[in-house]
């Protein structure tokens, strides 16, 4: 009987944890969008239709070698290949907005680092995880 009043009681204040819930969610989607394009322009996002994760595809390369570039820059992400039976998401990640403003700033700032170290190019300090056969 006790756990049935409790989960009235919940029941009642759904919507508005629901609400709360769901401003919160709208807001690191809108947030990690904007510092994407900010920091990131060259990657390109659709905004999600549901869920917690947007799917980014990169320019080139791929989200394996890339996301252990990222790791090694503080940021741990998804490459879009481990999250489909199919193979089609290769040149995919997948970014969660559940962190607060100021983390997923940060998250992108150390994304947009790896990723000037990862794009091949002229200058000093520019590589690429691209193997060549000797």
């Amino acid at each position: 009987m006790p756990s049935q009043l409790v989960a009235a009681r919940l029941l009642d204040d759904f919507a508005v944890v629901r609400a709360a819930r769901l401003r919160a969610l709208r807001a690191g989607h809108a947030h990690l969008r904007a510092e994407l394009a900010r920091l990131l322009p060259s990657w390109s996002c659709a905004p999600a239709t549901g869920g917690q994760t947007l799917w980014v595809r990169l320019p080139h390369g791929d989200g394996v070698s890339f996301a252990q570039l990222a790791l090694r820059h503080g940021v741990a992400v998804l490459p879009g290949a481990t999250a489909d039976a199919l193979g089609g998401s290769v040149h995919r990640l997948r970014l969660h907005f559940l962190l607060p403003p100021e983390t997923l700033t940060e998250a992108v700032r150390r994304l947009a680092a790896a990723w000037a170290e990862y794009t091949p190019g002229p200058g000093p300090g520019r590589s690429s995880l691209r193997g060549f056969t000797v």
